[in-house]
Parts: structure tokens; C-alpha cells; sequence
């Protein structure tokens, strides 16, 4: 029988949790339709997860016994950070979305020359990281921080073991090369990388990389990227 898994930051030391998230408590009581005694599973961001049972409602909560705390599954090897150029509403969203799903350690949206939407709903970017989290089964939040410039960006990404610059390049970069450590990875908007950003990244000791002889979409290399540097 499939175990309904959700996020929430619960004392690992507590024999009984009280949820009072409003979101989560309807979902579960409403959408749901979860009733006493049903399991559930509830994992905290941070590694650990709680098998426990569903022991009592009320108007505004749900009460669950915790039976065994144990650790989830581990978060990636390699610390992978996506710097992804601001893209449209939906592209972004489904990036945050993929590459929660594929264990990126933190996202940054940065605001490139060419980048056209500057403002990000970082309320509902934190749900979908929630939600990609509950599906996929991993037990880390991803960071996810509001949207910074390029430049600053590129000073920051110093101090990452490598980073990869996705851009037209005749170095290409697929799943058979490795990639260990703290890895930045650097995703243009919709537009492309100016000129000037291509140097400046250049000068900062990025590695110039590209997918292949294909143009992508934004959104699909900021995906297949997430892919690389998290394997």
C-alpha cells in the first residue's frame, strides 16, 4: 500500500506531532480524506524521516503518532549549485521543479543582460520544491535563494570545486564525464549569454562547456545540467 509522504519540520525527538500548516492539514483531512489510523509519513528537510500513524483531528490540526524516526535517502554526492538565468513563470517553475527532483543542493536565479522577467513568486517556488521533495522521495530541501545579479553570482562561484559555463563551445559534456565535488552551473536565459558575460566568466575560471551541437531551450539545459552535476 502506497504511504502518503509529506514535508514538515518536526521534532525528531517527540513521540507525537501536532500539525496545524493549514495547506498540509487540509490536504490531508479534505483532499485526502486520511481518517484515524491511517500511516503517513513525514520527513523534515534535513535527512530524517517518521513513519508514524494518524491518531486524532481536530478543526484546525491533525495529530500523528510517530513510531520510528529513521534517515531518508542520502543527498547527492556531488554539491551541485544551478545558477539559472531568470526565465519565464513556467519554465522556471519547471526547473526548480526538475532539479529539485534530481538532488540539486541549491538554486539561484540570477539576472543576466538578457534576462527579460525579473520578478519571482519565491512563495510558490518554496511549494513546488515542497512537492517535488513529497514525489520523488528525497529527504533534503534544496536552498533556494532570491534572484542576484550575474556578476555577483560569478564572484560567489569562486569558491565551488569547478564550474561549468554552458555555452557554444566545442567542449562537450555528457553523463560518461565526471564531475566530483561542489559544482556551479551556469544556465543563460532564454536570449543567451552576452559577450561580455561569456568573458567575464571566462576571466572568473569557468569552464566554457556545451551540450552539443543542438540549441536547447533554457528551460531542457538547465535540466540536463542538474542532471550532470548531481550524478
Amino acid at each position: 500500500m502506497r504511504i502518503n509522504r509529506f514535508y514538515f519540520a518536526f521534532d525528531i525527538t517527540k513521540k507525537e506531532v501536532r500539525i496545524e500548516e493549514e495547506g498540509l492539514v487540509n490536504q490531508i483531512r479534505n483532499v485526502l480524506r486520511m481518517a484515524v489510523g491511517d500511516p503517513i509519513q513525514l520527513f523534515n528537510g534535513q535527512g530524517q524521516e517518521a513513519k508514524s500513524t494518524i491518531a486524532d483531528f481536530d478543526k484546525k490540526s491533525v495529530t500523528v503518532s510517530v513510531e520510528e524516526v529513521f534517515d531518508g535517502l542520502p543527498s547527492a554526492d556531488n554539491q551541485a549549485i544551478l545558477y539559472c538565468a531568470v526565465l519565464k513563470k513556467e519554465n522556471f517553475e519547471l526547473v526548480v521543479q526538475k532539479a529539485t527532483e534530481l538532488g540539486v543542493a541549491k538554486i539561484v536565479p540570477i539576472i543576466t543582460e538578457r534576462t527579460v522577467k525579473l520578478g519571482l513568486n519565491m512563495e510558490r517556488l518554496h511549494k513546488i520544491i515542497i512537492e517535488a521533495c513529497e514525489q520523488s522521495g528525497r529527504g533534503f530541501l534544496p536552498e533556494i535563494v532570491e534572484p542576484v545579479d550575474f556578476t555577483w553570482v560569478l564572484s560567489e562561484a569562486k569558491n565551488n570545486d569547478v564550474n561549468l559555463f554552458f555555452h557554444f563551445s566545442k567542449t562537450k559534456i555528457s553523463a560518461g564525464d565526471k564531475i566530483s565535488g561542489q559544482v556551479g552551473l551556469f544556465v543563460g536565459p532564454e536570449g543567451g549569454w552576452s559577450d561580455e558575460e561569456v568573458d567575464l566568466a571566462k576571466e572568473s575560471g569557468c569552464k566554457i562547456v556545451s551540450f552539443g551541437e543542438n540549441v536547447l531551450r533554457a528551460e531542457t539545459a538547465a535540466i540536463i545540467a542538474s542532471y550532470l552535476g548531481v550524478k
